[in-house]
Parts: structure tokens; C-alpha cells; sequence
């Protein structure tokens, strides 16, 4: 049975699905944790929190989940039998959750400053960048199994003080 398991792991076959004899076929418990990932971000439910309540293990290899897992899910079209795979989740869901995502990216777009701004919150505009980008590094950092404990604590002081520096308070 390692085998076969070693096998999937090697063809790249998605979560929920399993080969045998050459043919996938859905994995009974990973296509019901597919299902609630699906009807869970369509209840409203952040990435980070269906993460955190999944009990089964993302792989052989990774049994944590991240953030990235879930969205990989959210995004796959298979998984609604696209591809030649068997159908887990109904187009309709699928479609809702791409909605969501779609409007959820579209909410970030619009966050424009306004036209007229003080030169303090110019100042505080041109840290966001970094600030997204430090809190993204960490939030992999700690989502992923082992991780630089120093490094990562060396890198949420960074993105304090970056964050203390966007009040326009100088350090």
C-alpha cells in the first residue's frame, strides 16, 4: 500500500483523488475534505482557518496544512471532473468559490489612495509593500513544518518596527 501511496506522490495526483490499476479513482476521506474545503470558503471561512481545522494529512510528505493548499484546492478544476477525473464537488460550488476569490481580489484592487493626501500618509503608503511582503514571508514561514525559529523571529521584529514606522512615529 506505501507503494501506491509513493506512486500518487510521484504522478502529482491531486488531493482526493488515488490510482489503482491505472486509473484514479476519488479517495473516500480526502474527497469529503475536499468537499468541506469547498463548502466552508463558500460559508465564508478565511484560508487560514480551514487550514487549522483540517485533520487529515495534506500528503505522505506534509501532513500540516497551509494556506497555499487551500487555495491550490479552491483553484482546480478537476475536482468538478474536469480533466478525466472522476467529480467530487458540483460545478456550482466550484463556481462560488471562484466568485468569492474573484471578489475578495477585486476588494484589494480598489483600495486606492485618495487624490489628496498629507506627506505623512504618502510616507505610510510607500511601507505597505514591504509590510505585505515581510507578513507573507512569515506566514509561510510558520505555515511550513521547519522553520529558522531565529530567523523568523528576527523577521516579526522587522515587520513591527516597519509597522511602527507606517504610524509616521520615528523609531
Amino acid at each position: 500500500m506505501q507503494k501506491g501511496a509513493e506512486m500518487a506522490d510521484k504522478r502529482n495526483i491531486p488531493f482526493g483523488y488515488k490510482m489503482i490499476g491505472g486509473r484514479i479513482i476519488v479517495n473516500e476521506s480526502e474527497s469529503a475534505a475536499v468537499k468541506q474545503i469547498f463548502k466552508d470558503y463558500a460559508s465564508g471561512k478565511s484560508f487560514g482557518r480551514i487550514a487549522e481545522s483540517m485533520t487529515i494529512p495534506y500528503s505522505t510528505k506534509r501532513t500540516q496544512w497551509g494556506i497555499p493548499n487551500i487555495a491550490r484546492i479552491l483553484e482546480n478544476g478537476r475536482y468538478m471532473g474536469e480533466s478525466g477525473y472522476p467529480k467530487i464537488i458540483t460545478a456550482d460550488l466550484f463556481k462560488t468559490a471562484l466568485e468569492i476569490r474573484s471578489k475578495q481580489k477585486e476588494r484589494c484592487k480598489r483600495k486606492k489612495p485618495k487624490e489628496i493626501a498629507e506627506p505623512e500618509k504618502i510616507e505610510k503608503q510607500d511601507l505597505t509593500p514591504q509590510i505585505i511582503k515581510l507578513e507573507n514571508t512569515i506566514n509561510r514561514a510558520l505555515a511550513g513544518r521547519d522553520f529558522d525559529y531565529e530567523k523568523t523571529k528576527e523577521q516579526i521584529f522587522n515587520l513591527a518596527t516597519l509597522k511602527y514606522n507606517q504610524l509616521g512615529v520615528n523609531a
